[in-house]
């Protein structure tokens, strides 16, 4: 694979919509079958995901977001 895709890291649900609220979304080139990315957020992510809206063909889209885990340095 070789292409530009959404990543995003999102927080905690809207209670309105239900849906994730989008801390940061930003489409990077994906041409790895493992990458690493770092954002630098100002709220506290609940999760991550690449292509977490879905836009792109995909066998299992359910596994394009996953949850953070904190860890303490």
């Amino acid at each position: 694979m070789d292409a530009l895709i959404d990543v995003a890291v999102l927080g905690e649900e809207d209670e309105e919509t239900g849906a994730p609220v989008i801390i940061h979304v930003e489409k990077l080139r994906v041409d790895q079958e493992e990458q690493s990315f770092v954002f630098t957020v100002n709220a506290l992510p609940v999760s991550v995901g690449i292509d977490p809206f879905n836009k792109e063909a995909d066998r299992n889209p359910k596994g394009n977001v996953k949850n953070v885990v904190l860890v303490e340095n």
